[in-house]
């Protein structure tokens, strides 16, 4: 008998189960395709909010080496 990981606990069940005795993930092919649509999804997601994250620290950067800059002009 050969385990798999369940995709949502993570726990070992067996590879003949249709469902997870843990958490009641279902290994039906239909909702195992659900599962990777959700996870494309939230991937997706995660993409975008890290990309306007590294856009708002790329400006937050240049305001203050602008901030910094002003300051070194003002001393001199």
């Amino acid at each position: 008998m050969m385990l798999q990981r369940c995709p949502e606990c993570r726990k070992k069940v067996s590879e003949s189960a249709t469902h997870c005795p843990n958490c009641g993930f279902s290994f039906q092919a239909e909702d195992l395709e659900r599962y990777k649509a959700m996870l494309e999804k939230r991937r997706l997601h995660n993409q975008e909010v890290n990309r306007k994250s590294a856009r708002l620290q790329l400006i937050w950067l240049l305001i203050f080496a602008l901030v910094i800059g002003v300051a070194a002009y003002w001393v001199n």
